[in-house]
């Protein structure tokens, strides 16, 4: 497993940091929920694939699960900032081509993903449902890693990378936009984002250049125990 702990304090300073300054705003309100979904992931870049005899001839994106937690910090009406703590698998799927013989590549990439975010809604607070857009940077710490590569003759081998193979954090940026249903005190979600990796992740004396592509899917449900 690849999370540190030296990584926790700085989760512990960023929420702290959103905390105080929300707090102090009479106005507002606080929200807390939980949210699950899908990711559809790929690795981007000059070398997604390695190898001078390597020849991707297909590709699918990694089909993964995003879950975690949120707060909502409510700054007036229409205006929140939104932290939250995710588990997120990414990775790719490509089919490659070596030596005439065609097999398929799994990379998974599992993190802890930690996204601070903005988030603007277009409709009052009492309103049934609110659209909303919201953008903002992400942290995300690589928590495990593996590869599987299948032949079409259906032979199986699971290879795992070398720990050092992949970077321990990997910063990106999430855009999206979703409809906020309120529902007797509770509030459903749903939302598409994308994440987009600002640097490569590759952490090898190849020095090689992918990033991390996802769009997610999900769903959310919070209440709000404190402002309105």
């Amino acid at each position: 497993m690849k999370l540190q702990l030296f990584h926790l304090p700085a989760v512990v300073a960023l929420l702290a940091l959103v905390a105080l300054p929300a707090g102090a705003n009479d106005g507002g309100g606080l929200g807390i929920g939980l949210k699950a979904g899908v990711n559809f992931s790929d690795l981007t870049g000059d070398d997604v694939v390695e190898g001078e005899d390597l020849i991707q001839v297909g590709e699918e994106s990694r089909t993964g699960l995003v879950l975690g937690a949120f707060l909502t910090f409510n700054l007036s009406e229409m205006f929140a900032l939104q932290p939250e703590v995710l588990y997120t698998q990414k990775g790719q799927d490509i089919e490659v081509e070596q030596a005439g013989e065609l097999f398929n590549q799994e990379t998974q990439l599992n993190y802890l993903e930690i996204p601070l975010l903005a988030k603007l809604s277009f409709a009052d607070a009492e309103a049934g449902v609110r659209p909303n857009v919201f953008a903002g940077p992400a942290m995300s710490i690589l928590m495990d890693t593996e590869t599987e590569v299948e032949t079409p003759v259906g032979g199986g081998t699971i290879i795992t990378p070398e720990e050092d193979d992949f970077n321990d954090v990997d910063w990106g940026l999430v855009f999206g936009a979703g409809l906020d249903f309120n529902l007797s005190g509770l509030v459903l979600g749903i939302e598409g984002r994308w994440t987009a990796g600002l640097t490569s992740i590759d952490n090898t004396e190849e020095d090689l250049t992918f990033r991390n592509s996802v769009f997610s899917a999900l769903a959310s449900v919070a209440f709000q125990p404190f402002g309105r």
